[in-house]
């Protein structure tokens, strides 16, 4: 069991060898760690980024499967971006979930107005956010690959429109797609801008590929990228089709809409991360205990889509550095209803 930075036992094994990026690190745009290869072919201009976390590994080992194939468009353009490295370069894995962030969390700073506050502290976040931005604001269509603390099923976090949720099913995969309405804290990249308006064609998803040092969560993120750059359009439709022929059938999706946060005010409730029974009211049925959650974990922290249960989805803590030590600011979770959608 390795440690942790809050000072809890993490108890996920370390399954993921953090892949050497240093080649990439010159990018061919003038940016560091962006790569752009442009078809010359009318397209859109689709980008996939990984280790906006630095220590979500998932994403980085399939930008690198990518970039060793070679990968080419057929049609518009392709970007491949290592976001936030100054976090990954400091990943441990004897304390795995030290290398969240630098000074702040890179997810979210995408607000109108944020990177351009002149009284905003300038953080290692803030000028990576700052030096992506003119590139960002070229893309048409998103996939930002991340993963989860807690051993959970994968899913596709969609945001509130209905183009957004469309998305997500045209990649295929994962099964489950959360529709929510941002994070409290602040706008996450995936909402950036056009990707959150339903009037623009442009559009983006947020893959939450499975436990963050997971082998498994490699796979997945693989899958998302193959369903996602067929999709787009910029590859060929059978691009990848030895690998895909050899992965589980996909999966009707179900798509839940988040409906709205809830504050933990005590202590007590954290005992444990609960399994919910769905329903229409705003009250649930707590069931059996399923785990207790990391005290470090920013996003949808347990997931379980069997029959009609859910697991409550939960932003554990909301927390920030002393030097190594995590300081409690927030507890939220998520009460959630499954809309009746079932798409195959």
């Amino acid at each position: 069991m390795t440690s942790s930075a809050t000072g809890l036992p993490n108890p996920y094994a370390v399954e993921i060898i953090a892949p050497d990026i240093s080649a990439y690190a010159a990018g061919n745009t003038g940016l560091p760690y962006v790569w752009t290869f442009d078809s010359g072919v009318s397209g859109p201009h689709a980008a996939v980024t990984a280790l906006v976390h630095g220590n979500e590994l998932c994403g980085a080992v399939a930008l690198d499967w990518l970039l060793r194939l070679n990968l080419r468009p057929h049609q518009g353009k392709l970007s491949l971006v290592f976001v936030n490295v100054a976090a990954f370069e400091q990943f441990d894995p004897l304390v795995p979930d030290g290398s969240r962030w630098v000074d702040e969390d890179f997810n979210r700073l995408w607000g109108e107005g944020v990177l351009s506050d002149p009284v905003r502290p300038v953080t290692q976040e803030v000028l990576r956010a700052r030096q992506l931005l003119p590139w960002l604001s070229t893309v048409d269509l998103l996939l930002d690959l991340h993963s989860m603390q807690h051993k959970t099923e994968a899913l596709t976090i969609a945001g509130p429109t209905d183009k957004g949720r469309q998305l997500a099913c045209d990649i295929g995969w994962p099964a489950i797609v959360v529709s929510d309405k941002g994070h409290a804290e602040g706008v996450r990249m995936r909402d950036f801008g056009d990707f959150a308006n339903p009037a623009s064609p442009r559009n983006a998803a947020l893959v939450e590929c499975g436990q963050h040092w997971e082998t498994e969560s490699i796979e997945v993120a693989k899958d998302c990228v193959t369903g996602f750059l067929r999709h787009t359009g910029v590859v060929p439709v059978d691009f990848a089709q030895e690998r895909m022929a050899k992965r589980p059938s996909r999966l009707p999706q179900r798509v839940y809409q988040v409906s709205g946060p809830v504050t933990i005010k005590t202590d007590s409730f954290f005992k444990g991360i609960f399994k919910f029974s769905r329903c229409d009211s705003d009250r649930f049925q707590r069931s059996k205990n399923v785990g207790k959650p990391q005290a470090n974990e920013t996003n949808i922290a347990l997931f379980n889509s069997a029959k009609d249960e859910l697991l409550l989805l939960a932003d554990v803590l909301t927390w920030g550095h002393v030097g190594h030590r995590a300081k409690v600011k927030l507890r939220q979770c998520y009460k959630i209803r499954a809309r009746a959608t079932y798409l195959s």
